[in-house]
């Protein structure tokens, strides 16, 4: 197979979102990660060996190896470009033993060793945590006529979510200006991470003929909330019925179908959490 890695500015959007259509359309791909474009130095510097390709939603001034840039919608051009690199070259057995611990997926004939009861809670705790918070924030808004970034920054207005409304704007169009990112017809993901927040967030304006997902996570983000917003992204290119809800359901429809994307978050800890576990806030601290 061949071994690619994902990337995208903020690790968290579009890059997820591409994962899950890589996934489908370009089975003989193994993703070995997926990151923001400020951590993929210094991840292709831990891997143990090279990655065969790049797939990237914006430029990158990387040598090697070779980088293909698509759209977060892996539309059939894209899916050519990618086979023309594949073409070129040889497809390397995966070496699951040649790679570190945190590296191997897990195999189906493997057991999987025990995972300490406090790990699993507190892991289960966190992550609860923000899934509670992206659920309670959610908001639909109306999309007005003119800027959709403004309005996305405007969106959270009257909550203590919102930290530097001047920061999430200038956040926000700093994003947009390196690239657009389509869903569907008709939907597009605006998402950033930004000092301007203070927690993760999802929020939702629409309009009679487009709607926008915002998708925000403060700088300082844990691990559990960038897998929750990963996850929404990823079942953006999986799950038809999540992309119908956020076009055309109402607010409660959105946030339930939003949350069904999470709740299967809660049912193991993650491979990671095992060994170090985050420290969980406290809800009433706020």
């Amino acid at each position: 197979r061949f071994r690619a890695v994902i990337t995208c500015p903020s690790g968290m959007g579009s890059s997820q979102m591409l994962a899950g259509r890589v996934a489908v359309m370009l089975p003989e791909i193994e993703i070995l990660q997926v990151t923001s474009i400020t951590d993929l130095r210094a991840l292709l510097a831990r891997l143990p060996e090279p990655p065969d390709l790049i797939i990237s939603t914006v430029s990158l001034d990387v040598a090697e190896p070779p980088v293909v840039l698509v759209s977060p919608l892996l539309d059939r051009e894209d899916v050519a470009a990618i086979r023309r690199v594949l073409d070129r070259l040889a497809p390397r057995p995966s070496r699951l033993l040649d790679l570190p611990e945190e590296w191997q997926p897990p195999r189906a004939a493997q057991r999987l060793p025990p995972v300490p009861p406090m790990a699993v809670a507190l892991r289960a705790a966190a992550m609860g945590q923000v899934i509670v918070d992206i659920l309670r924030d959610f908001r639909l808004g109306p999309l007005p006529p003119g800027d959709p970034v403004a309005a996305a920054a405007d969106l959270f207005g009257g909550t203590d979510l919102v930290a530097d409304r001047a920061r999430l704007e200038a956040d926000l169009r700093r994003r947009e200006a390196l690239s657009r990112t389509a869903v569907a017809p008709g939907l597009w993901l605006l998402h950033a991470r930004t000092a301007g927040v203070r927690r993760p967030a999802l929020g939702l304006l629409r309009g009679p003929d487009e709607a926008f997902l915002v998708m925000l996570a403060p700088e300082a983000v844990s691990r559990e909330a960038l897998e929750a917003l990963g996850a929404v992204s990823g079942a953006l290119a999986t799950q038809p019925e999540l992309v119908d809800a956020l076009r055309r359901r109402p607010e409660e429809h959105v946030r339930d179908a939003i949350g069904q994307v999470l709740a299967h978050l809660l049912v193991l800890p993650s491979e990671n959490a095992q060994s170090q576990p985050e420290k969980v806030s406290d809800p009433h601290a706020r």
